[in-house]
């Protein structure tokens, strides 16, 4: 769980919103010298003004980086495919585990037990015991 943020996303919105107007407005002064103008009307640390400009840059598309929105999308991704991973180990271990046995030598192994047409077995993966059903030909 990421920590909570302790300024809101108005507040961001306006304090690198006042540090662009200050940069139109006088462009004689530094960008450093910008960031601690508006930092000290809005209470804020400027190198924390710093990170929220680049990030809007970066958004953009003016900075290079990996954007918001393509940042979530692979967050996304990732999510979306750690299911099938850990299916595909599941069914990988399972298929170790039962490999060789057959209806008529199938015995119970920690926790499984079979029937005429159907055989369970527990598998561990990492920390968990995985129910596994293996179907097996009489």
């Amino acid at each position: 769980m990421p920590a909570p943020r302790k300024y809101d996303q108005e507040t961001r919105d306006r304090a690198v919103r006042l540090y662009w107007e200050r940069c139109k407005s006088d462009p004689a002064e530094s960008m450093i010298a910008s960031r601690r103008h508006v930092g000290g009307l809005l209470g804020l640390n400027p190198e924390t003004l710093r990170g929220w400009i680049e990030r809007e840059e970066v958004n953009a598309g003016t900075r290079p980086g990996v954007s918001d929105t393509d940042s979530e999308q692979v967050k996304a991704l990732r999510k979306e495919n750690a299911e099938p991973r850990r299916a595909n180990e599941i069914l990988r271990v399972a298929s170790v585990h039962s490999r060789g046995r057959c209806n008529a030598c199938l015995q119970d192994s920690g926790g499984g037990f079979e029937s005429e047409d159907f055989a369970w077995s527990g598998v561990e993966l990492g920390r968990e015991r995985v129910k596994v059903g293996v179907a097996v030909q009489g």
